[in-house]
């Protein structure tokens, strides 16, 4: 029997050696389609992000600002409803509506209207010895109410003129001025005393220049 290590014809193998480190997998490279994937991700993304953000400080924010503001008038509001529901009786109620009826009574119907009343206003200061200059201005159309009110401003020029049967019933220039005011009570209508200019001669008032602000019904005076 022969020995098995002597044999030409046998292979030897190296003997396996164990603990030893494997090697490093060379990482995976990025491919283009990754790129525009990740491209396309970031393209979406930050728009988004930046439409929420607007939408959050200029839509969202304003939005409850005004909404607690709303809260608040209407809280207020009824508060001076339920305030001027008890400060008024049925009876003072009841006038106040009808003197919110006659308004429309104290207006002007139109320009046309204004310049008929200056005319007879005009009349009544000649027999006061009081010469009487009228410049209608241009309707402006006014918010204050929900009627639809206009305001036409005027100017009057008023220049006491001696006379002797007129100084016998009202014997100073100044007293005639001041009739002038009875004459804007009697007519009964809403004039606003704006501007008033006194001009003094020797011995007392001889010119006064008067402002006022009309009041018309705006329907009328387009």
């Amino acid at each position: 029997m022969s020995d098995d290590t002597t044999n030409p014809t046998a292979a030897t193998f190296p003997a396996r050696q164990t603990g030893q480190p494997a090697l490093p997998v060379p990482a995976k490279s990025i491919g283009t389609r990754d790129w525009i994937y990740r491209v396309g991700i970031f393209v979406v993304l930050v728009p988004s992000l930046a439409l929420a953000w607007w939408s959050y400080t200029n839509v969202l924010q304003p939005s409850l600002e005004q909404s607690r503001k709303l809260i608040s008038d209407v809280s207020r509001l009824e508060a001076d409803v339920d305030r001027l529901s008890r400060k008024f009786t049925p009876a003072e109620t009841e006038e106040i509506t009808n003197k919110y009826a006659q308004i429309p009574n104290h207006l002007f119907d139109n320009t046309a209207a204004l310049e008929l009343w200056l005319a007879d206003f005009k009349s009544q200061a000649n027999t006061l010895g009081l010469d009487v200059k009228a410049d209608v201005g241009k309707p402006t159309p006014q918010a204050t109410s929900p009627k639809k009110l206009a305001v036409i401003p005027s100017s009057l020029s008023i220049e006491a003129q001696p006379g002797t049967n007129v100084n016998s019933v009202v014997p100073f220039p100044c007293q005639r001025l001041l009739r002038v005011a009875q004459i804007f009570g009697a007519q009964g209508k809403r004039t606003d005393l704006t501007e008033l200019t006194v001009f003094c001669g020797t011995n007392s008032i001889s010119r006064a220049t008067i402002t006022l602000d009309c009041w018309a019904n705006e329907e009328g005076t387009q």
